[in-house]
């Protein structure tokens, strides 16, 4: 199948592919047994209210109306008693498909969504062609990859420009402090892998952005880009974890790192600061 932009992708269809993302090379990465324990976990795993919020600020950005899909939780209610279990049960059934969340994640949450509406960030995010939660994909059946930008804004034919909502307890306030962020959150390799996908589809990226926001009061913001050489680095991090997935995914074995390097065993040095 030819590499292809597609605009109104169902996200839940999108994440059923089984087309390559960036999760999956961002976790093997990791390790190809890191890549198997998350994927197992996240079937079962229910949403925490980290994710709820991050998930509801992303939606209230992107597709106004889609952060109704959460209510919050209603007040005074004691779900040790009978009385409060049974209004608890009827609350949830009236609330079937909407994620509850405790009152003050959401009170914050709508916080949040107001501050950065009034931000420049904002404004120059939507100002312009731009198309909301565009997806990506292409490639032989087996060896397909996807990605799916937050957001295209069009420059000219076949040249965007990126952004990707994300959000934070506290924003990074050193060059020191965001290096250590992208590289922990593996941010660069999912920015090289974007690229490369929309490459193959033809579409130039001409610049990625980062709009990070803090979940705590009051709110701030930064629009942050990678330079060519972290963009490089996320590249081949991005490509060796690709082809590692294939190999584990062929044979179906997934080992740790230890495994996978193949060295028998490691001789570590004592350190000087050891010394007596």
């Amino acid at each position: 199948m030819e590499y292809k932009l597609v605009e109104g992708f169902p996200e839940e269809e999108y994440h059923a592919l089984a087309a390559i993302g960036s999760s999956t090379v961002k976790d093997m990465s990791v390790s190809p047994a890191y890549y198997l324990e998350q994927k197992i976990s996240r079937s079962g795993r229910p949403q925490s209210p980290a994710f709820a919020i991050g998930s509801m600020f992303h939606q209230a950005i992107l597709e106004p109306g889609r952060e109704n899909l959460f209510i919050s939780e209603p007040e005074g209610l004691d779900k040790r008693t009978r009385e409060g279990k049974a209004a608890w049960a009827e609350f949830s059934e009236q609330c079937e498909g909407r994620t509850i969340m405790k009152k003050s994640d959401y009170d914050n949450t709508i916080a949040m969504i107001e501050e950065f509406k009034t931000t420049e960030a904002y404004a120059r995010m939507f100002n312009g062609d731009v198309m909301p939660e565009v997806t990506i994909l292409g490639g032989p059946e087996s060896d397909a990859r996807k990605c799916r930008f937050d957001l295209l804004k069009k420059k000219s034919d076949e040249v965007y420009i990126a952004y990707d909502l994300k959000t934070t307890d506290a924003i990074p306030q050193s060059p020191h402090e965001w290096q250590r962020f992208f590289i922990k959150w593996k941010y660069h390799i999912q920015a090289a892998w974007y690229i490369d996908v929309a490459a193959r589809a033809g579409i130039e990226i001409k610049a990625f952005h980062f709009a990070v926001v803090s979940k705590r009061a009051p709110y701030d913001h930064a629009v942050v880009r990678l330079s060519a050489d972290f963009l490089r680095q996320g590249a081949s991090e991005a490509e060796t974890a690709y082809q590692d997935f294939l190999v584990c995914r062929e044979n179906n074995i997934w080992p740790g790192n230890f495994v996978k390097s193949g060295s028998g065993s490691v001789e570590i040095d004592l350190p000087r600061w050891a010394v007596k």
